[in-house]
């Protein structure tokens, strides 16, 4: 189906972005201990711009991903037989919650991020890519 081949396209841009998202994000952190993490830190602040652009795009990506993967999916359901094992529902349940879950903790990561003098803490980073991953896998 397209939507399934849309899907891995935006999943795969989703998951460098978030790779990159992941490492400029320990970056900063980096920058932060060493000399402060406030708006006259010329490299602190390069560093968690870009980790905020690239972290935004791979929200995104990841939420277009997963939503035309639901697509594909239904489609594929509704094309085939008309019997429903108890696992898909449950899974795809799963997969919802993960992903709403995933999409607010990225809503309050990006959030927080606009305010210059807070910190981005890379570990709720990876929460955020590890959940869209599975979410998108589900």
């Amino acid at each position: 189906s397209h939507f399934s081949i849309i899907s891995l396209v935006f999943t795969s841009v989703a998951l460098v972005l978030g790779s990159a998202t992941i490492i400029t994000t320990y970056h900063a952190t980096d920058s932060a201990l060493d000399n402060g993490a406030n708006s006259t830190n010329e490299r602190y602040m390069s560093h968690r711009t870009v980790a905020l652009g690239l972290g935004t795009a791979s929200t995104v990506c990841f939420t277009i991903a997963t939503l035309t993967s639901f697509l594909a999916g239904m489609r594929t359901k509704n094309k085939g037989r008309k019997h429903e094992h108890c696992c898909q529902s449950t899974l795809l349940l799963g997969s919802w919650i993960v992903f709403a879950f995933t999409f607010l903790i990225d809503l309050v990561i990006l959030a927080l991020a606009f305010e210059e003098e807070q910190s981005i803490y890379p570990g709720w980073v990876v929460i955020g890519f590890v959940g869209s991953t599975l979410s998108w896998v589900c």
